[in-house]
Order: C-alpha cells, then sequence, then structure tokens
C-alpha cells in the first residue's frame, strides 16, 4: 500500500472503527482496494502521452505522484475526493 493510500485511510477515520485485532490485516485489505479505485479513476483521465510516465513513477514510489497527477489530469483533486468518498461511504455500511 501506498503511504498516501494509508495517510487517506487515516484521515477518513476508516481505520478508528476497526477492532485492534483486526486492524492491521483490514488497514492493508481497505488500502488495497481504495487503489484499486483510484487506479481505475486515474487510467480513466489521465492522458494517453502520460499514462506511461505515471506507471513508471508508481513503480518507483515516486514522492511526487500527488503532484503530478494534480497537474497532469484536469480536476485530478474533485477525482480523488468523489472516490475516496464514495469508498468511505461503502466501507462504512459494511464496518
Amino acid at each position: 500500500m501506498l503511504v498516501q493510500t494509508k495517510q487517506v485511510l487515516q484521515h477518513t477515520g476508516l481505520i478508528d472503527k476497526l477492532s485492534t485485532e483486526s486492524r492491521a490485516s483490514l488497514t492493508e485489505k481497505l488500502g488495497d482496494k481504495l487503489e484499486e479505485r483510484l487506479m481505475v479513476a486515474i487510467a480513466d483521465n489521465i492522458p494517453e502521452d502520460k499514462a506511461k510516465e505515471f506507471v513508471g513513477k508508481l513503480e518507483n514510489e515516486d514522492t511526487d505522484l500527488e503532484e503530478y497527477l494534480t497537474k497532469n489530469i484536469t480536476n485530478y483533486q474533485d477525482i480523488l475526493q468523489r472516490v475516496v468518498a464514495n469508498f468511505v461511504t461503502e466501507a462504512e455500511e459494511i464496518l
């Protein structure tokens, strides 16, 4: 799980709703699911000529990934907020 994903999960308060004994494993699972949704949203919105560069940055766990996406995807922050909000709503229903 990317550091940024863990930070987003902590910010949403979802991790605090998990029991102590299952927190580590469920945090990892939640992070994986959130990253999947974010990758789909990014893939749907990143310009084709930037996709390969993005994959390289992702594979290298580039620390300026957020800045790169903000620069190269129109309305990236809005997309991010929408994906996270939808994810939190669905996760809260399950938790």
